[in-house]
């Protein structure tokens, strides 16, 4: 190949790359194209562009190298798992980042996402899979794994993603934030440890329900400029809800974008459940490959934990409404 074809066929590339990145602003996306064009990058290359474009790099004087080397080395932390993996990922940051931008928690008169929040909201998408092994909490609980003995059968899983995340992140090698206000390192990884715990599916009903009162009650203050000051428990139940929206985005996803997510899904549980049987143990519900799995249960998972979760979340914030038609359409 002549060096004006490779020239080319590198331009080529980064068209494609910008091409997928001007729809991240959209309620509809397909990460597994962005992870096609990327090179398999995808969350590495979306984080960065996030946090460029929304000023937080040069807000935190983030270090812009090891930025790089925490995001690169976060993303080759996902294993090839056929869904909690990179592009999964990548998938649950961009439903984050539109729910904040366009769904009304960045309203010009309050304050429930600022500057430290949304990186708050960037970093627990990222990590809130890191390390993922495959299989659900309480696989890791019946067999004893080391992650169920360290952490006492308590979240196992969201634990260690975020353990071994901030243990990265305090090593001088991928300490980006080196530079970070300490109170507002206090704040982000309070919110971060918050929202990153309230995706453990064993806590969903009772923080929808604690959420959605809150979020509909929305008791603020108002300051002398006229901002709508937010009590601080109040904002992290509204970003807790949020990063559970968006760990389950792809129910909004363009219907062919879905069902492949769905597939995935699918193939993740009938492994566990292979896992089991090899274990002697009862497989769980929805994971024996003999059985229906949940292709064939959609309808129940959309009307008894997805539904009520985004429309609490639009009756909140009404200009979240697209994701909710979204997943309607699904």
């Amino acid at each position: 190949m002549t060096h004006s074809n490779v020239e080319r066929f590198r331009f080529l590339a980064v068209v494609q790359v910008l091409t997928v990145l001007q729809r991240i602003d959209d309620w509809q996306f397909d990460a597994f194209k962005l992870n096609e064009v990327s090179g398999g990058r995808p969350l590495s290359l979306l984080s960065y562009a996030l946090m460029k474009h929304n000023g937080l790099v040069d807000k935190f004087q983030m270090d812009d190298h090891r930025l790089v080397k925490f995001l690169m080395r976060v993303e080759d932390g996902y294993p090839n798992n056929p869904y909690h993996n990179r592009i999964h990922a990548a998938d649950v940051l961009q439903s984050l980042h539109v729910l904040v931008v366009r769904g009304g928690l960045k309203a010009p008169d309050h304050t429930y996402c600022d500057d430290v929040s949304l990186a708050s909201c960037y970093l627990s998408a990222i990590i809130h899979d890191f390390e993922h092994k495959g299989v659900n909490n309480d696989y890791l609980i019946r067999v004893s794994d080391g992650l169920a003995v360290l952490y006492n059968d308590r979240s196992p899983m969201e634990n260690h993603h975020l353990a071994a995340s901030f243990q990265l992140m305090n090593s001088d090698e991928y300490n980006f934030l080196r530079k970070m206000h300490n109170k507002q390192r206090e704040t982000l990884r309070k919110q971060i440890i918050e929202m990153v715990l309230a995706t453990d599916m064993k806590q969903h009903f009772a923080i929808h329900s604690i959420g959605g009162k809150t979020m509909r009650s929305s008791p603020h203050s108002t300051s002398q400029d006229g901002h709508k000051v937010v009590d601080e428990d109040q904002r992290s139940l509204v970003l807790q809800v949020a990063l559970k929206c968006a760990d389950l985005g792809h129910l909004a996803s363009p219907r062919i974008v879905h069902k492949k997510w769905v597939q995935y899904l699918e193939e993740e549980f009938f492994r566990q459940g292979d896992r089991e049987k090899q274990n002697n143990l009862s497989v769980s519900p929805l994971m024996d490959r003999d059985k229906n799995g949940i292709s064939k249960s959609q309808v129940g998972f959309f009307d008894i934990v997805a539904l009520p979760l985004f429309q609490s979340f639009a009756q909140a914030f009404p200009e979240a409404t697209p994701m909710l038609d979204a997943v309607k359409d699904n």
